[in-house]
């Protein structure tokens, strides 16, 4: 749910408040379990600290292009975990939520750096 939470200060949040606004939102789509909450709290708040740490090389100086691309690796097993606790309808709605967001981040692209 990174992309989510880009969208709601994405990298000045706290990876502690990233991870919780990843439960927060998964809970409000799937109505998850408190052991289901846990986990995915302990998979987004790794994501979270692992990401923030190559966006913070990328800002200096280091290889934003490959750091963005091992932010989406860490995103897709993130995800992948995620998948892995959730029932067969949860993770139905799941996907469909990442599909979601993944549109709407791409029309979020679409234009950018194109200009003069």
């Amino acid at each position: 749910m990174s992309k989510a939470q880009q969208g709601r200060g994405g990298m000045r949040m706290k990876p502690e408040d990233r991870a919780k606004h990843s439960v927060d939102l998964l809970n409000e789509k799937l109505t998850l379990t408190q052991e289901q909450k846990d986990s995915v709290y302990q998979f987004s708040l790794a994501e979270a600290k692992e990401q923030q740490a190559l966006f913070q090389a990328g800002n200096n100086g280091g290889d934003r292009k490959a750091n963005f691309e091992k932010m989406r690796s860490i995103r897709e097993k993130t995800q992948q975990k995620i998948k892995g606790i959730l029932t067969d309808e949860q993770q139905k709605a799941y996907d469909e939520l990442v599909k979601e967001q993944r549109n709407r981040m791409q029309g979020q692209g679409r234009g950018r750096g194109r200009q003069g």
